[in-house]
């Protein structure tokens, strides 16, 4: 009986993502903007986020300007299956230090492995910015 518990738990989450559709929701949904393969973001302290994309973006998106620039800099990922630029993580002490953790799969000797790097990012009047 354990066994069909852990089963049709993950049966009913499923059916009840599927069922809430947009038409039902009980919130507004609109397309704001689109990424290529984006796998993590993370809110600014001004209400941009960083967006990260599998490939090895690093985009910065302006909600209130409804724009999106790149953000240079970032190491040379492996992208394949489930590897590729992953994480965006602000310092605690962003506001002061500007600093950021990024985790990516790189290539090593053997094949590729994970990795974690901490960068300052500058941001520019233009929308984006450089690590």
């Amino acid at each position: 009986m354990i066994l069909l518990k852990h089963v049709l738990a993950p049966c009913a989450v499923a059916v009840l993502m599927f069922a809430c559709t947009a038409e039902s929701s009980p919130f507004k949904v609109a397309e704001l903007t689109k990424f290529d393969e984006p796998w993590a973001m993370t809110f600014l302290p001004d209400g941009r986020l960083l967006v990260t994309q599998k490939a090895g973006a690093l985009r910065l998106y302006d909600p209130k300007r409804n724009s999106t620039g790149a953000i240079s800099g970032v190491p040379a990922v492996v992208d394949a299956g489930q590897g590729g630029l992953g994480d965006v993580v602000l310092h605690p002490d962003f506001s002061r230090n500007q600093l950021v953790y990024l985790s990516y799969a790189e290539a090593g000797h053997g094949g590729a492995g994970a990795a974690v790097a901490r960068a300052g990012l500058v941001l520019g009047n233009s929308g984006g910015g450089a690590l």
